[in-house]
């Protein structure tokens, strides 16, 4: 049945023609017809895209390391502010074994940093204490000149600082920003 149906609609289209005014006409445009061009506003459009791509793939990056920068700034202030308050350790410990047995209630473990060998500084003990709104562990140290220092230590999750060490002169104290082992770790110590 669907054969005789495709025959006769075949033939239906077979016996049906364009008048010959339609098929000149049809010539006539082929032959008057140019090749199609982009417009000029669309070439335009295209380039500024690319622009705009260029300057965001720029631009995003500055952004971050701004960023970055205020809030490894923000914490070497404050970093420097708990610096002079001298509050004294809750913890006494010589060594970061016996402190991180003894400060039970942080989320981390204190570690000892591998920059501040060079140093030779001595640990006196900790405290528990927050930095940047973190839960954070204020140790007590002593550098080779008998100067106290104070090493800050928080989780560095979703802390967004430059993972470059970054020194800050602050009220006559040097501040250096950085994070190490998971951490972000800020050193204060006179200038």
């Amino acid at each position: 049945m669907s054969s005789s149906l495709d025959r006769h609609v075949k033939e239906y289209y077979e016996s049906t023609q364009l008048p010959p005014e339609a098929i000149e006409r049809l010539r006539q445009l082929v032959a008057n017809s140019r090749t199609p061009r982009t417009p000029v506003l669309t070439r335009w459009l295209a380039v500024a895209a690319v622009v705009a791509l260029i300057t965001l793939s720029i631009a995003i990056p500055l952004r971050r390391h701004a960023v970055a920068n205020r809030l490894s700034e923000r914490i070497a202030r404050e970093a420097a502010l708990i610096y002079s308050q001298h509050l004294g350790v809750e913890v006494a410990a010589t060594d970061y074994r016996a402190l991180r047995v003894r400060m039970k209630n942080l989320r981390f473990a204190p570690a000892e940093s591998a920059s501040l060998a060079p140093m030779r500084m001595r640990l006196i003990g900790g405290r528990y204490m927050s930095l940047a709104g973190r839960p954070a562990v204020q140790l007590e140290l002593i550098d080779a000149k008998g100067e106290p220092c104070t090493l800050i230590q928080t989780t560095a999750e979703g802390v967004q600082i430059a993972d470059r060490q970054t020194q800050y002169q602050i009220d006559g104290l040097l501040v250096d920003v950085w994070k190490e082992k998971g951490l972000v770790m800020v050193l204060a110590r006179p200038a």
